[in-house]
């Protein structure tokens, strides 16, 4: 063997699996001789060879790919003969399944055949990305925090993933979505050994993630790049009160008092929907209180939500909210 190749090379059985790099410099090394039974030099010599590289694929892509001939699911790419004076290189190219047969015969007609199969690569590792949770897409927007893990995961069908690579670059303050191909990233990608790996991203702001990963044959897959935007900033809630009111060490209202409560989630990247909750309870005296009511929950599509309460009971009222 030459080149690159990986895995039991060349195969002695059917059950070795070879993988060899598609990189027009790879393949097999083929020497014959014609043993000497005598060990004085009787052997007759002469020997020559014919080989066949087939190759696994349709019949149209073998026409399209200029087959000499098909047989069953196998293309004929090439042939040839040589004798046995000098090692012959053959290389093996396009990303398939390759049978090579060999065919040698001496002066006197005494012959031997041998055939192997090659799993030619050329494919590189295919790499998705999730997010965990927390995380929320609307839009072609997708937001994060910096507790949502982020993973990559590669798969090869052939020689297996060797190596993921990934850089996060922080492209500031803008609204950006996941289909951000005008963002360039800076610095050097971080190398992982194996096919998967997880990690977070610490601070706000928007996010160009690039991944890719290459196989054991050195298959580089193109770099992927998608933006995230990372918010760890509550919303801010605001509570205003609406007259006829009075403050003193309480703060005194009717039942015709509005009390506003406006829940914002603020740039620059808000998210949205949002939830408002809120609860009371009441008092005669502002010292023995009541069970609290239940938390009403007022909810939104937008990124403001804006809540007006009105307390019916005479009474001292206590109010929660977030």
């Amino acid at each position: 063997m030459f080149g690159s190749y990986l895995g039991d090379c060349p195969p002695q059985n059917s059950n070795d699996a070879c993988y060899v790099a598609d990189n027009g410099g790879s393949g097999v090394v083929v020497s014959v001789t014609d043993p000497d039974p005598t060990g004085q030099s009787c052997n007759i010599g002469g020997v020559t060879c014919n080989y066949k590289i087939w190759w696994q694929t349709s019949k149209s892509e073998c026409s399209e790919a200029g087959g000499e001939g098909y047989d069953n699911g196998w293309c004929l790419v090439e042939s040839d003969s040589f004798n046995e004076r000098e090692p012959y290189d053959i290389i093996l190219k396009a990303d398939s399944t390759h049978r090579l047969e060999i065919s040698c015969t001496d002066s006197l007609g005494n012959s031997i055949e041998d055939t192997e199969e090659f799993l030619v690569d050329s494919t590189s590792p295919e790499t998705t990305k999730t997010y965990g949770n927390p995380t929320f897409a609307d839009k072609g927007y997708r937001w994060i925090t910096s507790q949502t893990p982020i993973t990559l995961t590669a798969v090869d069908k052939k020689a297996g993933v060797d190596k993921l690579y990934y850089r996060v670059t922080n492209v500031g303050d803008d609204l950006c979505p996941e289909d951000c191909s005008g963002y360039e990233g800076t610095g050097d990608f971080i190398e992982v050994d194996g096919d998967n790996t997880q990690f977070t991203i610490n601070d706000e702001s928007c996010h160009l993630i690039e991944y890719y990963s290459s196989d054991k044959l050195g298959n580089k897959e193109l770099n992927h790049a998608q933006c995230v935007i990372v918010d760890n900033s509550p919303p801010k809630v605001t509570k205003t009160i609406g007259w006829p009111s009075v403050e003193k060490e309480n703060t005194y209202i009717s039942q015709r008092t509005p009390i506003t409560l406006i829940c914002e989630d603020s740039s620059p990247h808000p998210v949205g929907p949002m939830s408002l909750y809120y609860r009371y309870r009441v008092s005669d005296d502002c010292k023995n209180w009541s069970d609290w009511r239940e938390w009403i929950d007022q909810n939104s599509d937008s990124k403001t939500i804006n809540k007006t309460i009105y307390f019916e009971e005479d009474s001292c009222h206590e109010l929660q909210y977030y």
